[in-house]
């Protein structure tokens, strides 16, 4: 594949003509694609802090250098997110397809910010894809996912506040229910957080650390 053909298939996944997984086995197979990327990469490697919290080079180099799962909605709006990035920094006129990063943020939108769970699977198959069908707007889906969450992550009096990323243990498929978090003081290195099992009361502790 020479450089305008390699070009015009990083557009058609940007636009959506063809799926992430089809990308991914040309791109791994394909010099010329790995070569446009790699330099981009290098040429715009500085802080995105206010978009990502990531570097561009250390989010591409982690998504070539690792396998790619499909069926992770983060995962493959990241991807599309690198082509998007490639195609805009060179100043390209395009209408990208909006279907990774709407599905992505489906995921964020239906989370309160004190659960933000990377448990993809969890809540696609607990939740996501249990929405009844006479539901037809994004608000109402929204609102019923939002709704159906609280029924399986609860808390005793309120929610936790995570001093790192949101950590709700998730055991034999049923979430914990949240009791209490360790008191923050001034030399404290560490906040613990007590979640247990409303069944068996056995009681799980997440530490996080400053």
């Amino acid at each position: 594949m020479d450089q305008k053909e390699a070009v015009e298939f990083l557009k058609a996944f940007a636009s959506g003509q063809i799926t992430a997984e089809e990308f991914w086995k040309k791109f791994k197979a394909d010099e010329t694609i790995k070569d446009i990327l790699v330099k981009d990469e290098e040429k715009w490697e500085v802080p995105l802090a206010a978009e990502s919290g990531n570097t561009w080079s250390s989010l591409a180099s982690h998504i070539y250098k690792h396998p790619l799962n499909f069926q992770s909605y983060r995962e493959t709006e990241q991807l599309h997110w690198i082509v998007r990035k490639y195609i805009m920094r060179n100043h390209m006129p395009f209408n990208f397809s909006r279907f990774y990063t709407d599905r992505y943020m489906f995921l964020v939108d239906i989370q309160p910010s004190w659960l933000d769970t990377g448990d993809e699977e969890f809540l696609k198959n607990e939740i996501i894809n249990k929405i009844p069908d006479e539901l037809k707007s994004k608000g109402q889906k929204i609102k019923w996912c939002k709704n159906k969450i609280k029924e399986y992550f609860k808390y005793d009096r309120s929610p936790p506040r995570w001093i790192q990323n949101a950590e709700w243990p998730i055991i034999n498929g049923k979430p914990l229910v949240f009791r209490r978090q360790s008191k923050e003081g001034l030399n404290d290195e560490q906040i613990d957080y007590y979640f247990y099992d409303p069944d068996t009361k056995q009681e799980t502790i997440i530490t996080q650390f400053y």
